[in-house]
Order: C-alpha cells, then structure tokens, then sequence
C-alpha cells in the first residue's frame, strides 16, 4: 500500500474544485492511538470552511500510518459535510 493514501471514500456531495474556498480552522474531536510508539492512528476531525460566501464545516475521520517516523494521510471517511447557520 502506497504511504501518501488517498481519499477514495470521498462523497460525491463534496467537490472543492468547482469553486474557491478558504479555509478558517480544524478542531480535533477524537484521536485513537497514534502516539510515539503506534504504526497507526484514527483521528476524527472538523475542518471548517468558506465557499462561495457560504461557511461549512467538514467532519471527517482520517486513517494514518507511520513509516519510518513519519505519519502518512492514508483515507478518511466524510461524515457529515454541513452549512454552518448564521
């Protein structure tokens, strides 16, 4: 298995090549494993956004492994990718 991954499990809902977008901020919800001894690491995210005027907030939970001390994006899997109201 390649070390960079890839994000096949994407949503069709989620698209970031049709317009810009900016990004605000990441919030770390939930981490499993992935400390200094671990080959591998689950980490649940909110990655929050601006596109087209609108701001979103991305929920993902992202597999990573380690190879040769280094941690590598292998996947993630898209929650809920939701408008933010207000």
């Amino acid at each position: 298995m390649e070390p960079f991954g890839n994000w096949s499990k994407r949503p069709s809902t989620v698209d970031f090549s049709k317009s810009l977008l900016k990004w605000s901020h990441l919030e770390i919800v939930k981490c499993k494993k992935g400390e200094a001894n671990d080959k591998r690491g689950l980490v649940q995210f909110k990655a929050f956004y601006t596109q087209d005027g609108n701001q979103y907030v991305l929920n993902e939970t992202s597999r990573f492994r380690k190879v040769r001390g280094r941690w590598y994006y292998l996947d993630g899997v898209v929650k809920i990718n939701t408008r933010q109201q207000g």
